[in-house]
């Protein structure tokens, strides 16, 4: 929590002309992300991105948005690849589930869509 709220702080000094402070605040945030949720990463480094642009550093912001685009799409690629895991592992007992208005379970492919639709 504390590594975004020092990348989003970055984004807000830089809005308010306070290039120097962003830049610093930005640092803090992108030398601090080694322990941090793969699933946050993109979200802090789209930050630092938008405090690099509106500390006038373009070829920072570009780089920063590149990589969170690439965390993103790894990010969403592991979570795919899991789920398909638990799809096999859930499939066996998916035709005891079907039809079966005890568990109101809709079909798989119905929940792989809404599962993937999500994560666009």
């Amino acid at each position: 929590m504390l590594i975004e709220s020092a990348a989003f702080l970055a984004v807000v000094l830089a809005e308010q002309g306070k290039h120097e402070e962003a830049l610093e605040w930005t640092e803090i945030a992108m030398n601090s992300m080694d322990g941090l949720d793969a699933g946050k990463r993109p979200q802090v480094r789209h930050w630092c991105g938008e405090a690099y642009k509106a500390a006038g550093r373009n070829d920072k912001a570009d780089e920063q948005s590149k990589l969170a685009n690439e965390e993103k799409e790894a990010f969403a690629g592991a979570i795919t690849n899991h789920y398909e895991l638990l799809i096999a592992l859930v499939s066996d007992i998916d035709e005891h589930l079907a039809g079966n208005p005890i568990f109101n379970v809709p079909p798989l492919e119905e929940i792989r869509e809404k599962f993937l639709n999500n994560l666009s």
